[in-house]
């Protein structure tokens, strides 16, 4: 375990190496892996310099093989862990491997790869020299693309960088609170402390989304006891940091961040859209983003979705991307390719109904 991390944290940036933790990916493979474990490792006379913790998925319907990331369909990152000035060679070890072992899969389905990634630049030289004579296609397609705050040294200094009404609305809203309500706003230092927090943070943040006729990200049972089981594993670590704010006693904001090194990522969240005129959210999430400066975090990683009120914090888009490879002279791969496009589509088409709901 302690090797594994060690080579996440020093390969890659501590926002997207979070979703390569060990703990992470074995508290998935333990609650929600329901498939078969392809964990690779490449090395050079015993060193390591690749890493592709992955996993073959069945698809019973088409009788399709698809590798995938282990963490897919929680992690809001992907990747393939290489060493630094090793890149190339550690990802042509990993492709060559695959393609060596191709009977034992159809489509390679790689999700949420930042454009960032040095395992993506990896995979496209790799194809650009192997690929037409190896029989295998590359497919990419844009993701969601995550929004990453680059913090400076003091909150005061990003209440300066930020927008006049932002920083306007932030001040106005917290002196109405503490003036109208007894408020208290706090991070979650226990155990018995956490499961209560996040537990009305499942409330919380499900009725909102159910409102915009969307299910949200914690709406499966099996997604909740993933999160229940992790974060108390992150706080024994050091990396949870599970924000909350309560009025006369009830909870009516909590948001849901991790830090690692010097990056918090914001998981999730949500707040009581019955007091939503007193910014409940905002004022909290001011709160996180000053938490994680007075913590020593230089990046505040908002993750996916590019919403309006990230954007008014000053996060960028660093886009995320799909990345598939399959075998055009296998009719079974090509089916599978055609399906998990067609999947793709369909919950493009749902999320554009939802939101115009």
């Amino acid at each position: 375990i302690d090797r594994w991390n060690a080579c996440i944290r020093q390969w890659l940036p501590p926002n997207r190496a979070f979703f390569l933790l060990h703990q992470w990916l074995c508290t998935w493979w333990e609650r929600l892996g329901r498939w078969h474990l392809l964990v690779l490792c490449a090395d050079v006379n015993g060193r390591v310099i690749a890493l592709a913790p992955l996993c073959i998925q069945w698809l019973h319907h088409i009788g399709a093989r698809v590798i995938r990331f282990l963490g897919t369909g929680v992690s809001d990152y992907g990747d393939i862990a290489l060493m630094p000035h090793c890149e190339v060679m550690g990802g042509n070890a990993l492709l060559n491997w695959l393609v060596t072992h191709r009977c034992a899969w159809d489509v390679i389905d790689l999700r949420e790869v930042s454009i960032e990634s040095p395992a993506l630049n990896a995979i496209i030289n790799w194809w650009s020299q192997h690929g037409a004579r190896a029989g295998i296609m590359l497919h990419i397609t844009r993701s969601e693309p995550c929004l990453v705050l680059n913090l400076p040294a003091s909150y005061g200094d990003l209440l300066h960088g930020i927008g006049r009404n932002l920083r306007y609305n932030l001040r106005r809203r917290e002196r109405q609170l503490r003036k109208r309500f007894n408020i208290d706003i706090g991070v979650v230092h226990h155990d018995a402390e956490r499961h209560e927090v996040l537990e009305h943070m499942f409330w919380l943040h499900t009725r909102r989304w159910r409102a915009k006729w969307q299910p949200g990200v914690f709406a499966w049972r099996t997604v909740r006891d993933f999160h229940r089981h992790f974060t108390s594993i992150a706080l024994r670590h050091g990396w949870l940091a599970l924000h909350y704010m309560k009025l006369n006693g009830r909870y009516v904001a909590v948001h849901y961040c991790f830090q690692l090194d010097s990056a918090v990522c914001y998981y999730g969240g949500g707040f009581d859209t019955n007091v939503s005129k007193y910014s409940v959210g905002t004022v909290l999430m001011g709160k996180a983003i000053q938490h994680a400066i007075e913590h020593g975090a230089s990046v505040f990683d908002f993750l996916r979705g590019d919403e309006p009120y990230k954007l008014s914090w000053g996060a960028h888009p660093v886009p995320n991307l799909h990345v598939r490879l399959y075998q055009p002279r296998s009719l079974r791969s090509r089916i599978a390719f055609a399906w998990l496009r067609l999947q793709d589509r369909v919950t493009e088409r749902v999320k554009q109904w939802a939101h115009g709901k």
